[in-house]
């Protein structure tokens, strides 16, 4: 954040790059009792807002061809607001492999580079995040990417 950005309607920040993770089964307890937390976000998208928007504001992601991969929404409130995105197409988009069902676990989107364009109001910020993978997680990138 500087007094230049400050100054703007709307300023998408360059979020950090994004990693997806497999959930952990629920098939085996090793103790007394069970113990859950929320597993945390895979994408955190923050962005500054002058003035309050009464639409709210609305985060395109893009893949390297251009094509919509997901569009989300959040708040408008004056001063700093935060999207978080699961990594996943949008529902219309995905298909899911059988091993999703069972464990609850996403179907991810390939590893990349993913423009992002937040709209609020009349005025659009956009930057870039880069979702990868530990080994193992997420989708294989395609032959020529290996």
């Amino acid at each position: 954040m500087t007094p230049e950005s400050l100054a703007k309607a709307v300023v998408l920040f360059n979020p950090r790059p994004a990693r997806g993770f497999y959930l952990a089964e629920r098939g085996a307890v090793w103790g007394n009792d069970q113990f859950g937390a929320k597993n945390p976000p895979y994408a955190i998208v923050n962005y500054w807002v002058k003035e309050h928007a009464p639409d709210g504001a609305k985060l395109t992601i893009a893949d390297a061809k251009g094509a919509t991969v997901r569009e989300l929404e959040g708040p408008s409130e004056p001063g700093l607001n935060r999207i978080t995105w699961d990594l996943t197409r949008a529902k219309a988009q995905r298909i899911d492999p059988p091993e999703a069902r069972e464990a609850g676990q996403s179907n991810f989107v390939a590893p990349g580079e993913y423009d992002l364009t937040l709209k609020v109001g009349k005025e659009t910020s956009k930057s870039k995040i880069t979702v990868g993978y530990p080994p193992g997680v997420g989708p294989e990138p395609p032959a020529g990417l290996k």
